[in-house]
């Protein structure tokens, strides 16, 4: 199986080298990021439990479906597939964040951060239990009073992620 090659990007988000995935994972670099929050009935969104074992930030909640962009990829076919893989759903993408920088001492990304256009019931996904414990749904309010309090409960990337995805949404 080929290794994975991710763009090493700096913090304008311009292609500086492409790297193997672990180069990048063991040097973090910054690469980029699709993480999709995808609409469901009743005016909610679909939130992440990740696995156990799931480095970086086991057993809290994400956003549904995310991960690195491939050096081939753009932000948009990364999330196409991610939701693929994660999540075995297919659906038309809005952007809702086009550039959302992270960084702390073990990641370094630019995320691209998006919602779908057509709801999608709950039940229709299927997680990959080597990434995702399970969904659910929650309105925006109720998943913001979650956050404030247990912090704990959600990735701290997330927690900003999300933020800047309530302003951008409700605006």
């Amino acid at each position: 199986m080929p290794k994975e090659l991710l763009p090493h990007i700096d913090e304008h988000d311009n292609l500086l080298a492409i790297h193997p995935k672990d180069i990048i994972k063991q040097q973090n670099l910054r690469h980029r990021v699709s993480l999709i929050i995808p609409k469901t009935t009743d005016n909610k969104f679909i939130l992440a439990l990740r696995a156990k074992d799931k480095f970086p930030h086991p057993n809290v909640w994400v956003c549904a479906v995310g991960g690195k962009v491939q050096s081939h990829e753009t932000y948009e076919q990364a999330a196409l597939r991610e939701m693929q893989e994660e999540a075995n759903i297919q659906s038309t993408l809005k952007l809702i964040i086009p550039n959302s920088p992270y960084e702390n001492d073990k990641e370094k990304y630019i995320a691209q951060v998006f919602t779908t256009i057509q709801e999608i019931p709950l039940h229709l996904l299927h997680p990959d239990p080597s990434e995702i414990q399970y969904f659910q749904s929650f309105s925006l309010e109720e998943a913001k009073t979650l956050i404030n309090q247990h912090p704990e409960k959600f990735a701290p990337s997330f927690r900003i992620h999300f933020q800047r995805f309530i302003e951008k949404y409700t605006q």
